[in-house]
């Protein structure tokens, strides 16, 4: 990995992050961070149309399900991702012609983390990534494991 400071100030810093191979870049990353400090917090409330983790199918149940068993889902088994519903038709969410393509899951860890927050928020940032894909096939009908496609998340935003 080549990183490159670009700013580094008081509170805010950011980098950029080449991922090397055979001395070429196959991947890149630009990261801002923030000192913690106190300011506005919030979170939305709990949705109250969404049954209990406890009441819905694992994610690996669901997808193997509708796509058979594959290694691949294995990759999420130190996640406990359970799926409540998705946008396509019988998924179990009410239909939404504004936005077509949505996915409920509720996610924890199976192994309690420890206290450091760097650890916490690798987590996020990998979570962020974990149903992407998948929902973003929905509104197109065709498997995000599909052989019809080749796929990747090269570019999302966490906040």
């Amino acid at each position: 990995y080549a990183v490159e400071p670009l700013r580094d100030g008081r509170s805010f810093s950011s980098r950029r992050v080449t991922a090397l191979q055979d001395g070429r870049a196959i991947f890149t990353m630009s990261s801002s961070f923030h000192e913690l400090e106190p300011g506005f917090d919030h979170s939305d409330p709990e949705p109250l149309d969404v049954p209990p983790p406890q009441e819905c199918p694992s994610f690996i149940e669901t997808i193997e399900e509708r796509y058979g068993d594959a290694a691949i889902w294995h990759e999420w088994d130190a996640l406990d991702v359970r799926y409540v519903g998705d946008s396509t038709p019988g998924g179990g969410m009410p239909d939404d012609p504004t936005r077509r393509a949505r996915m409920r899951v509720w996610v924890k860890t199976t192994a309690a983390l420890p206290d450091e927050i760097s650890i916490h928020q690798a987590i996020v940032a990998y979570l962020s990534d974990l149903t992407l894909l998948s929902v973003a096939t929905l509104p197109h009908g065709v498997a995000f494991m599909s052989n019809q496609l080749q796929i990747a998340s090269i570019d999302h935003v966490m906040w």
